[in-house]
């Protein structure tokens, strides 16, 4: 699929329609809040081999203005390209909701109660995580030893300090994909908080 999709977004540079490139930028605009720094971590991830964030050089690691200027410059037509994806991607949701509401059926998706460590959404908000700590399950009938899910633990204080806007984020995209939102892992939520 990657190769297709390469291959779309060329033809989108060089051939797009006025009607398309607005309807782009119009998604770009309206999602902001999550696509910049989105695409922005899929091409240094691309650049860097796709290993760990942490393991970047520090002013791209640790989000120094001056260096994600220099790299959404020096990378401006992958961070484009993944923002372009993105809005496909988009587009064919909508073409599925609205095929599933024309039959009257609801779509239901689950929202993780925390992010993956190795994710742009940790990436970007790093401040609003303890990276040396990892959530997990303690032991139970399931599993006598625990659970390490390897989730970095949320800083729920500077969470609750920020008017818990990640979490209202997270909502917010998750309620514009979905008509019923599970979250999931509510007991692991609850047990983190």
């Amino acid at each position: 699929k990657s190769t297709l999709l390469e291959r779309a977004f060329v033809n989108f540079r060089e051939r797009g329609g006025a009607q398309e490139r607005a309807a782009f930028e119009e998604f770009a605009e309206s999602n902001r809040e999550w696509l910049a720094d989105y695409a922005l971590f899929r091409a240094l991830k691309t650049r860097f081999n796709w290993t760990s964030w942490e393991s970047w050089p520090d002013p791209l690691k640790h989000r120094e203005p001056a260096a994600l200027d220099a790299a959404r410059r020096d990378l401006s037509e992958l961070v484009a390209m993944y923002g372009y994806w993105q809005f496909l991607a988009d587009r064919q949701w909508a073409t599925v909701r609205e095929h599933a509401r024309a039959r009257h059926a609801l779509i239901g998706g689950d929202l993780a109660f925390s992010p993956g460590s190795d994710s742009a959404e940790v990436w970007a908000h790093q401040d609003l995580f303890d990276l040396t700590r990892s959530v997990g399950a303690p032991p139970d009938a399931f599993s006598a030893s625990g659970q390490r899910w390897g989730l970095p633990m949320p800083r729920w204080e500077r969470m609750r300090g920020h008017g818990f806007g990640f979490w209202r984020s997270r909502a917010r995209r998750a309620s514009a994909l979905y008509d019923i939102l599970r979250i999931d892992h509510v007991v692991g939520l609850y047990r983190t908080y």
